[in-house]
């Protein structure tokens, strides 16, 4: 026969770990995506469509170029959203929302811009956009 202390015990470690996991999952990350973004500093002005990643084709020194992006909330609550440039790119870029709240099953729109300086070299600035989501109390 077990002793009452013992099951106690086993009682109290099996609802604290309950516990634990559902608070773990409530302040975790929910969703994170990362896109590659690049663009190439250059005398000439060029286009780059891949839609698969974040990029600014060719900017000249001096100049700014800016893209947007649609963050999209498919689940049934509220989610705060992070977005974050890591990178040499993150030097250069700027983004009109780096926290925001999105409803519920909806929609939101995030600009960036990246600015190069007049006296940057020529090359390549790359990097990634991290989006991440986290449910909303």
């Amino acid at each position: 026969m077990k002793s009452p202390l013992a099951i106690a015990i086993l009682i109290g470690l099996l609802l604290g770990t309950g516990i634990g996991s559902l608070f773990y999952s409530a302040v975790t990350t929910t969703h994170k995506t990362v896109l590659k973004t690049s663009a190439k500093i250059g005398q000439y002005v060029g286009f780059d469509l891949n839609p698969n990643e974040l990029t600014y084709g060719t900017v000249q020194p001096g100049k700014n170029r800016e893209r947007s992006f649609t963050v999209h909330n498919n689940y049934t609550y509220p989610v705060e959203v992070k977005v974050l440039f890591q990178g040499n790119i993150s030097a250069y870029a700027t983004v009109s929302q780096k926290v925001f709240v999105i409803g519920p099953r909806q929609n939101a729109s995030v600009n960036t811009n990246i600015a190069i300086p007049t006296d940057a070299p020529d090359g390549w600035i790359n990097g990634t956009v991290e989006i991440l989501m986290q449910r909303k109390w």
